[in-house]
């Protein structure tokens, strides 16, 4: 048989436990214990998150530089494919010009009507050969006139004059070439010059 003595003795222990203040630091010191751990823990993987996020964003920024760089070389490699054979195929168009040029028009008119044909036929096929450079992105450059430009221009003379400012160009030698927006071969140009002045000015 239970004594009701004994549990009102229990009942009464765990009260006193209850409300005695060393239980209560304990407890709250155990608390915080617990409870130091579990921020340090989180700030621990706060951190590692962090870092693994860091880690993703410098992978996906790379892999999508290596995506752009490669894409740029294949554009390149199709556009500048045909650089090889389009220097060549110039000396083609260079002797058709030079062709042209030795061709006086006005002593052709007293050629035979053979030789008409022949000259025409060498216009002919300079205009086509330049029209299909043309398609394949390869330019013509023909600065006659226009300013000097180190860029797509090789001067290879210097001419006083005062009928042209300083630095246009006056003779082409040579034309010159673009494929797409690079510098096949630059023109060949003769480039006007400010004249000096007369040892008679100079004293004056």
């Amino acid at each position: 048989m239970i004594n009701s003595k004994d549990n009102k003795n229990d009942v009464k222990e765990d009260n006193e436990k209850q409300n005695d203040p060393l239980t209560e630091v304990v407890d709250n010191e155990d608390k915080s214990e617990v409870d130091k751990d579990n921020f340090e823990l989180n700030e621990e993987l706060l951190k590692e998150i962090s870092d693994l996020k860091d880690q993703l964003l410098r992978s996906m920024a790379e892999v999508e530089n290596i995506r752009k760089r490669s894409k740029k070389e294949l554009e390149d490699t199709n556009k500048y494919a045909i650089t090889g054979f389009a220097r060549d195929i110039l000396s083609i168009s260079d002797n058709l010009r030079r062709a042209l040029e030795s061709i006086n028009n006005e002593d052709s008119k007293d050629k035979s009507e053979s030789f008409n044909n022949l000259r025409e036929g060498v216009e002919l096929t300079e205009r086509e050969l330049l029209s299909v450079l043309n398609r394949h992105g390869i330019n013509q450059i023909n600065p006659m006139g226009e300013r000097f430009d180190v860029k797509f221009h090789q001067a290879m003379f210097e001419e006083e004059t005062n009928d042209k400012e300083a630095g246009t160009v006056i003779q082409v030698m040579q034309s010159g070439y673009v494929i797409q927006d690079r510098l096949l071969r630059a023109a060949m140009v003769g480039v006007a010059k400010k004249p000096k002045e007369d040892d008679t000015n100079n004293e004056n």
